[in-house]
Parts: C-alpha cells; sequence; structure tokens
C-alpha cells in the first residue's frame, strides 16, 4: 500500500440538516478531486462529550478523481466534524477549517457556478478552506502523484 497525500483548497456545500454534502478540493499543482460526505451513526472516534456545545457530526467521505483511470475511490470513514456552519474536520487521515463561510445568496451563487442545480434552493451552505488527506493506496501506477 502507498501513502499518498492529496492537499488543496476545497470548497464544501453542505445540506442545512448536516446529512451530507458535496464538494470539490483543487490541489496547487491544478489536479481536481470530487468529495461526498454522508453522515453515518457509527464513529471510530472517542471524544468527551463535554467539550462540544453540541455533539459533533460524522461523514463517511468518498474521495475521487475524475477522468483518472487509475484513480480508484478513496472511502475515508468517521471524519469528525465541529463548529456548527464555520466547520472543522478532523480525522486521522483529514483535517479541513473552514476560512470562508457562504450563506444565502452567496452560497447560491457558488452553488449555481460550482455544484449541480439539484443543491440550489435547499437552503445550503458553503464552506471554503484548506483540506489535507492522506489515503492509503494499493501500489499501481499513479498519475495522481
Amino acid at each position: 500500500m502507498d501513502e499518498t497525500t492529496i492537499s488543496g483548497v476545497a470548497a464544501l456545500c453542505f445540506l442545512a440538516d448536516d446529512s451530507g454534502f458535496q464538494g470539490n478540493l483543487v490541489t496547487e499543482d491544478q489536479k481536481h478531486f470530487g468529495l461526498v460526505g454522508k453522515a453515518t451513526e457509527s464513529c471510530c472516534h472517542e471524544y468527551h462529550t463535554c467539550c462540544f456545545e453540541k455533539p459533533p457530526v460524522f461523514y463517511d467521505i468518498t474521495l475521487t478523481a475524475p477522468g483518472s483511470g487509475d484513480w480508484s475511490d478513496v472511502v475515508l470513514r468517521g471524519v469528525m466534524r465541529t463548529g456548527g456552519d464555520n466547520c472543522s474536520l478532523s480525522s486521522q487521515e483529514v483535517t479541513f477549517d473552514t476560512d470562508e463561510l457562504l450563506v444565502n445568496q452567496s452560497a447560491e451563487a457558488h452553488i449555481k457556478k460550482y455544484f449541480s442545480t439539484k443543491w440550489l434552493g435547499r437552503s445550503c451552505y458553503v464552506c471554503i478552506g484548506q483540506l489535507l488527506a492522506t489515503v492509503l493506496r494499493e501500489n499501481h501506477t499513479d498519475k495522481i502523484k
């Protein structure tokens, strides 16, 4: 297994109920990745409930590289989300902190430009910031590196 680190600017479009998100990640060398997060009941992290105003949400995040025939989707499980709308994501494999939060008309304009129209009119909000993901992949030729 090879360990690959992917980092860049991510825009994450969250559903208002925090049940999931869609996102994109652009690396410094202009590689593009898709992100899909689905809330999950199970988590593999221990945390102290007294440390949070409201309990964190956990996501399983699928990372894809559209157009890369040798890249298989990678699922990052049990990524903890804290901080309300101005969120942070963290696990052993992922870190993300919001630098810019888009809501209402700003979010709708961003969604219209960068995401599927199915996300419009659903009271979504967009978090933009630096994302770092470390993934384990099977040994094979990798054009992503």
